[in-house]
């Protein structure tokens, strides 16, 4: 597993500016010193509401790299999606909705 934390690592936002997603995984294999092999390695951006552009990468990987494993977790996700700049790839991204206890 690979994780970006977007929000303390904001230094990765500029890489999310590359639309071809094995040029992106790349590039991250880079930065985090780690090789990423698609349909082995998970890519897990966590607190991606804070990096837009990475948001609308994800219908990239969807569509040019499915055999790359990807999750995107945001604490603040569902304000930022009312925000988003552009639209969302429908039927490319799949949502889970955590319910803890205290949110009763």
């Amino acid at each position: 597993m690979i994780r970006l934390d977007l929000e303390r690592e904001r230094s990765l936002h500029p890489l999310f500016a590359i639309r071809d997603p094995r040029r992106l995984l790349d590039e991250i294999g880079l930065v985090k010193n780690r090789h990423i092999v698609p349909g082995q390695s998970l890519l897990f951006l966590d607190e991606i509401q804070t990096c837009p552009s990475a948001l609308s990468v994800l219908g990239d990987f969807r569509e040019l790299h499915p055999a790359q494993y990807v999750i995107a977790a945001g604490s603040l996700l569902d304000f930022a999606l009312r925000e988003f700049p552009s639209s969302m790839p429908v039927g490319r991204i799949e949502y889970l909705y955590q319910l803890r206890l205290w949110d009763l």
